[in-house]
């Protein structure tokens, strides 16, 4: 398993790598958690302060960049600029079959939907329109998405040639080298690789519970590997987990006002 990266520490906040298959906060169980091994790793680096404020989080089997504070009123001012829309979320995404050709403007599509959580299997779902008992309280989720390439032959040379990474070249694109993580047992067939897929960038506006996985899904475009939202097919015995990451994050210091961008 990867292991976890400090992108940015100072006295009042940090920026983490997680990867995927850690839990952004301690739950129950004995699987791995950021906050346990970042004081972990705070603690091996001397430092006196091992607090960490959780003030967003990332799905279990999602990587990317998360912030967290250092201390409870940064852990405040951080969960306020959240709530304000004041921190910018950027994700990239594997997803089923060629996007809608608006998918490719430069100014992106929005996808607006009510989103419900099931109170028996736990899933999210949209919820337009059909809510009912079995469901917690509809709240409004919505995102950008720019469809960035339809370069399905280059991804599918990446795929046979079971790189870890996927350089942004490949795609002719600024994308980011965004991990893949590859069952070695079952390898897929060349014709189950020659399906279509599109490489997706994703701005968050709201931050709801498994947001982005399920209005994806429904807008008919589940993200590749994820068994939850998507199909069960042979991605699922090809990727670990859903080829879904969040590469870049971007802020105002609270303290210094300086504008702050992060990005793997």
């Amino acid at each position: 398993m990867e292991k976890i990266r400090i992108l940015y520490l100072d006295e009042r906040l940090l920026v983490a790598y997680k990867p995927a298959g850690f839990d952004s906060q301690a739950e129950e169980g004995f699987d791995p958690d950021m906050v346990s091994a970042l004081k972990k790793e705070l603690k091996a680096r001397g430092e006196s302060n091992l607090y960490i404020g959780v003030v967003h989080r990332l799905d279990k089997p999602v990587e990317g960049l998360l912030l967290y504070a250092r201390d409870k009123g940064m852990t405040a001012d951080l969960c306020q600029m959240i709530q304000k829309r004041q921190i910018k979320k950027y994700y990239c995404a594997l997803v089923r079959g060629i996007c809608p050709p608006q998918w490719s403007r430069a100014e992106g599509t929005r996808l607006e939907n009510l989103l419900a959580t099931d109170r028996r299997s736990g899933n999210a779902y949209v919820a337009d329109g059909v809510c009912d008992e079995t469901f917690a309280d509809a709240k409004k989720a919505a995102l950008l998405v720019w469809n960035v390439s339809d370069t399905a032959d280059l991804i599918y040379g990446n795929f046979l040639k079971k790189c870890e990474q996927l350089p942004g070249e490949l795609l002719k694109c600024e994308a980011p080298a965004v991990h893949y993580h590859y069952r070695e047992e079952d390898p897929m067939t060349e014709n189950a690789l020659r399906e279509d897929f599109s490489f997706v960038r994703i701005c968050l506006e709201t931050g709801r519970y498994h947001q982005i996985r399920t209005q994806l899904s429904h807008a008919g475009h589940p993200i590749l590997g994820d068994r939850r939202y998507g199909q069960a097919d042979e991605w699922n015995q090809v990727l670990r987990y859903p080829a879904l990451c969040a590469y870049e994050i971007g802020f105002h210091h609270p303290v210094t006002g300086e504008w702050m961008t992060f990005r793997i």
